[in-house]
């Protein structure tokens, strides 16, 4: 019985009683998807790991575009409902195609563009007595003052002064439909593109490279639907009507669509700030990579001639494997006291004692070479006393070192 009733409509269609009830119809059916749908789906993406950054952008968008602030939870039901106003625009806009490409069954494609034009009235009539009332009794305060209730009279009126009468006598007209198709797709696709780029984390470069791209696609499809095609469009139409002596739609065109010129620059202004705005940010920088101390070059316990090489040269022989895996604070205090060592140990040394094996700490045999390194021979009219070093009163481990240098 309904689907009877639903071809008998679509049969009828352009007719105006047909085009109300369908209009009827589906403005009941937008209402109902935006007030239930819309919180059923914020209350389900209520723990998207987003929510709190596309909270931020809504109100920051409305804020800077329209002066319109709202809350936390305001703005995240406004971003659900925004995701049911894109699927309607994209919905109506498709149903365009057939009619535009010559495609499927002839007797259904006008009546496919009477409701595809009808589904944006529904929308714009729905939505522009909702923002006057919220406007006039909110809270007892306007909604974003004067300007933005202007703002979407110049948006809505176009389609709610046009559609029926342009359904009535210009359904089949190519340039009614390639307009409307252009307004209603470009303005899902920005819907859609608009509610993906406000998740993204434009800190990292991956997400402003996607900001970036999708703000340009956004632009493009915007200068291409609201520009460079509506205003050939625009004046054909004008053209087609003074032509056919069609006064007062010439009259109502002539208001609408320059009404819904204006709308279009500001929407292309705000495109252009934005796609500037976001390939003029800086990319975030890498976090800074610390270099590591550089050790100090150690000498292998297995390789004396290293040891006779560091000796004949006069500088300090680096710590063996225990101080060397140590930092560059250790580093430095051994070769401080490997300079300062106390006077005992020096006369010890000048005075020719040797390190006996039964001295506490004295290092194991395989090591003694160590204990008994003393310089090249000096020449002999000037013997040079030779000192040796022993560290074992620092501390520094179970090994003793002693290291010959020049006196």
């Amino acid at each position: 019985m309904m689907a009877a009733t639903l071809t008998r409509t679509l049969e009828s269609l352009p007719a105006l009683h047909a085009q109300l009830s369908v209009l009827s119809v589906e403005l009941i059916m937008f209402a109902i998807s935006l007030v239930y749908g819309a919180r059923a789906l914020a209350w389900g993406l209520a723990s998207h790991p987003a929510r709190s950054r596309v909270i931020a952008r809504v109100q920051q968008d409305l804020a800077e575009a329209v002066g319109l602030s709202m809350s936390e939870g305001e703005a995240w039901i406004h971003y659900c409902e925004l995701l049911f106003i894109g699927a309607q625009h994209l919905t109506g806009g498709l149903l365009f195609l057939p009619a535009l490409l010559s495609v499927g069954p002839e007797h259904l494609r006008v009546p496919l563009v009477c409701v595809g034009a009808l589904s944006e009235v529904a929308f714009d009539v729905y939505d522009t007595v909702k923002r006057t009332h919220q406007h006039l009794t909110a809270g007892g305060k306007p909604r974003g003052g004067l300007g933005f209730l202007l703002f979407i009279l110049a948006h809505h009126q176009l389609s709610i002064l046009f559609a029926l009468p342009m359904n009535l006598h210009y359904a089949s007209n190519p340039y009614f439909q390639h307009m409307t198709f252009n307004l209603m797709g470009a303005g899902g696709v920005a819907v859609f593109a608009s509610s993906a780029a406000q998740t993204l984390d434009v800190s990292t470069r991956r997400g402003l490279w996607a900001m970036r791209a999708l703000n340009m696609l956004l632009y493009t499809v915007m200068l291409y639907t609201r520009v460079i095609a509506y205003v050939p469009l625009s004046a054909l139409l004008l053209h087609t009507f003074w032509r056919d002596g069609a006064w007062r739609l010439f009259a109502l065109g002539a208001v609408g669509l320059t009404a819904m010129g204006l709308f279009n620059a500001i929407v292309m202004r705000s495109m252009h700030s934005r796609m500037l705005k976001f390939w003029q940010m800086q990319e975030a920088s890498p976090p800074e990579r610390t270099e590591p101390h550089p050790k100090s070059a150690s000498v292998q316990n297995d390789d004396p001639n290293a040891i006779d090489q560091a000796a004949s040269a006069g500088r300090a022989t680096p710590v063996p494997d225990e101080i060397d895996s140590t930092d560059s604070d250790s580093v430095s205090s051994f070769d401080t006291a490997m300079v300062n060592d106390d006077d005992d140990v020096n006369a010890q040394a000048l005075a020719g004692d040797e390190l006996s094996d039964d001295t506490p700490g004295s290092a194991p045999d395989e090591q003694k070479w160590w204990l008994a390194q003393e310089l090249p021979s000096s020449p002999p009219s000037s013997p040079a006393p030779t000192k040796c070093y022993d560290d074992r009163s620092r501390g520094l481990g179970q090994d003793a070192v002693a290291v010959a240098v020049p006196a």
